[in-house]
């Protein structure tokens, strides 16, 4: 984000700028609007397509979109066939068990914030790579707001965790179309 920001600044000193991220690149654009302001430049607007804070967020944040996660499996439990109920349940708390603790391993972090370890290129997928090393980072608040254009296949109990994150708020807006088809030209008005 640094780097990013370093960047900006040498194209457009004097600001005010506008971020827009999606997907994973939301919450990179969150890091480098969090730079920008820490470097005294005013962030006219912070925008985010289908993104949910990639990294260790705040206990709060962590366990709000815990709890909703569980009540809608429970919900989508209740109204499925009986005979189906059990399995479903315990499927999902086995994944619940994976999630958590895939969580927890990547709170592992020193006195000085960083990272225990960086962890290595995969043979393979340099996103994989990048998602994990993202999820390793610990978020820190921003004083500026935020906007979040939501696809309608969303995790909202994921991306509803911003408000924990942005101070200025967070303003939600539905977007048609699916996370990877919600850029597309025909979800775009006129």
């Amino acid at each position: 984000a640094a780097h990013y920001a370093s960047e900006l600044i040498a194209f457009q000193p004097n600001g005010p700028f506008h971020l827009v991220g999606y997907s994973l690149g939301g919450t990179f654009a969150y890091e480098v609007a969090r730079e920008l302001a820490a470097r005294g430049r005013e962030i006219a607007f912070l925008g985010m397509f289908d993104s949910s804070p990639h990294g260790i967020v705040p206990l709060p944040a962590f366990t709000e979109m815990l709890l909703r996660t569980a009540s809608g499996h429970v919900r989508d439990a209740l109204t499925s066939h009986r005979g189906s109920r059990m399995r479903y349940l315990l499927g999902r708390l086995t994944g619940l068990r994976h999630w958590i603790s895939a969580r927890l391993g990547s709170m592992n972090t020193r006195a000085d914030d960083t990272a225990l370890e960086v962890p290595t290129i995969p043979d393979g997928s340099d996103l994989d790579w990048t998602i994990e090393l993202a999820a390793r980072h610990r978020l820190r608040p921003f004083s500026g707001s935020l906007d979040v254009f939501v696809a309608d296949d969303a995790d909202t109990a994921a991306i509803s965790m911003w408000r924990w994150l942005a101070k200025g708020g967070v303003a939600h807006h539905r977007v048609p179309g699916l996370h990877m088809t919600m850029m597309d030209s025909a979800h775009a008005p006129g």
